[in-house]
């Protein structure tokens, strides 16, 4: 009695193994996307966070702000804006950008001094370039930060 594989199956189990792995690459692919994108998000709300922060609690006798725009987002000191200040901080955004609908059709948010109320509030859109995910930020009247 042979007990040998014969081709035929052989080529099954590689068929099968080849299925199984396209498979938990999707899987992969998108749990990466996910995850590169949570990490975006996280990064951009926690630069929102630490300009209502150091506004409230009046860091340099300064608001701060954050300004938007499609490729890259900056932290500010200051009323306005101003690339050229050394507290600026600004972050460009590889392989994302960013769109929203912030109030006063403006591109940025400055937090008052004292109580970190925003100058505008709205959604910023955090686009993923290659997989078309999302991450929606939004800014409240009563300067609430969230992220969904």
């Amino acid at each position: 009695m042979n007990r040998a594989f014969t081709l035929g199956e052989i080529l099954v189990v590689i068929a099968i193994m080849l299925v199984i792995g396209g498979i938990s690459s999707i899987g992969f692919y998108h749990a990466r996307n996910t995850s590169r994108l949570n990490t975006a998000s996280d990064r951009l709300v926690a630069t929102i966070e630490r300009a209502k922060a150091d506004a409230i609690s009046g860091k340099d006798g300064d608001p701060a702000g954050v300004r938007f725009s499609t490729s890259s987002y900056a932290y500010f000191a200051g009323t306005s804006y101003n690339a050229a200040d050394s507290r600026t901080v600004i972050t460009s955004l590889q392989g994302f950008r960013l769109s929203g609908n912030l109030a006063s059709s403006t591109t940025s948010v400055l937090f008052s001094r004292i109580y970190g109320t925003p100058s505008a509030t709205g959604t910023a859109i955090l686009i993923d370039t290659s997989s078309g995910l999302s991450k929606t930020i939004t800014i409240t009247d009563l300067g609430a930060i969230t992220s969904s």
